[in-house]
């Protein structure tokens, strides 16, 4: 059994060397009240996910919160339905929806500062709209990848998926540098280090398709028996 002060339910929530780093520096910025408010965010949006993988009775082990939402590492099951795979892809997102939602209301009826509650229901829709970018390992490439997966064999679907992760990542990066500049800079800041992050994984991700590739021939009989055990 998993022990210790991060463990909530049973899941260790690890905090991203990345999270830490930009709570650093919106410190030094003036953006402390923000990132606070984007952490709690992020945190009701990542519960959403493992709400989801409760449900469908998958098992969350670790959840590595960051700016943009989080990592979740979860046991392998091979041949999960698409439909699973979509349902807590999108849970996340959709916490941010209902989160939209009741800051307006507080602010509309006096309950939060007005700077304070505009901030907050823009923080969600960014988030939400960020995180169903497809790119890996966000919710949206995660989608993206789910999606072509029912037209295209493994290998071509998780290759394709890397490559559309990477170029996307490289954008934002290009973006955020171009930026630098600007009044915001300290949020460019931010979110050049964000789009680094996934230019990395995401070069990662790509170098290891033969590796994912093989670990999917090898689950294969897992899938076949699991089918055959439901029969028709």
């Amino acid at each position: 059994m998993i022990k210790g002060w991060n463990v909530w339910f049973g899941i260790r929530f690890r905090f991203h060397p990345l999270f830490s780093i930009i709570v650093l520096l919106s410190a030094l910025t003036g953006y402390f009240v923000e990132i606070i408010t984007l952490f709690g965010i992020v945190l009701i949006h990542e519960l959403g996910h493992v709400a989801a993988y409760q449900s469908l009775g998958w098992k969350a082990r670790e959840v590595q919160p960051l700016p943009f939402g989080g990592v979740a590492v979860v046991e392998e099951r091979p041949g999960v339905p698409a439909w699973q795979e979509l349902t807590v892809a999108l849970a996340g997102p959709l916490q941010n929806v209902w989160m939209m939602g009741i800051g307006t209301l507080m602010t509309s009826w006096g309950w939060s500062p007005p700077v304070w509650g505009a901030y907050f229901v823009q923080a969600n829709l960014i988030i939400a709209l960020f995180n169903l970018l497809p790119v890996l390992p966000l919710d949206g490439g995660k989608v993206l990848q789910i999606l072509t997966g029912l037209w295209l064999p493994y290998q071509q679907t998780i290759r394709l998926t890397a490559w559309v992760s990477l170029a996307f990542s490289g954008l934002i990066v290009m973006f955020s540098a171009l930026h630098l500049g600007s009044e915001h800079g300290g949020i460019q800041l931010n979110w050049l280090m964000i789009g680094l992050f996934l230019l990395y994984s995401n070069w990662h991700e790509l170098k290891g398709v033969p590796y994912r590739f093989v670990r999917f021939l090898v689950s294969r009989p897992v899938r076949e028996h699991r089918l055959t055990a439901k029969g028709p």
